[in-house]
């Protein structure tokens, strides 16, 4: 099983760090890991040797290129449909749910995901109805990072397929 892991920043933040961490841990994965991450944060550098990484900033000799065959789209849309070419077949391991954009593609795409939620309910707030309709449905798994997070997520309508990890 390949696996795609989408980080906001990859920097230091509690979410970041616990993703570093499962990441760490998987250094004899039969199956190719990517890291795909929206800038590119200090965790980006320390990660294992053989771990592929992809920045959401593209280099200045691709900006044209992507341009041109994406032009209706969105730079984060041309981005993300770049990486869903290249790892199609993978799940997609979207961490934390202020990425609603990410799970979108994925739901668009057909692709299955994994959603590792730390947040509670003051960042739902934040989406759209649309984006926690997906949120609660979409995902293959969703992993909470506590009990109260996995109790919100209940109350929301996840019924099934929902799991506590605690953050180390």
């Amino acid at each position: 099983m390949n696996i795609v892991f989408f980080s906001p920043y990859f920097g230091r933040t509690g979410s970041e760090v616990a993703l570093y961490n499962i990441i760490n841990h998987l250094t004899d994965w039969p199956g190719e890991l990517v890291v795909v991450s929206g800038e590119e944060g200090d965790l980006l550098n320390e990660l294992p040797q053989g771990i592929k990484r992809h920045v959401r900033t593209p280099r200045r000799s691709h900006l044209k290129l992507y341009n041109k065959i994406f032009k209706h789209l969105t730079g984060l849309d041309r981005f993300l449909m770049s990486v869903a070419r290249k790892y199609r077949n993978y799940i997609w391991y979207i961490n934390t749910i202020v990425q609603p954009d990410v799970l979108r593609h994925a739901q668009l795409l057909r692709i299955p995901c994994i959603l590792h939620c730390h947040e509670l309910e003051k960042v739902f707030f934040s989406l759209s109805e649309e984006d926690m309709c997906r949120l609660i449905e979409y995902p293959r798994l969703i992993i909470a990072c506590s009990r109260a997070v996995e109790e919100r997520l209940r109350t929301l309508g996840r019924s099934s397929n929902l799991e506590v990890l605690y953050e180390s």
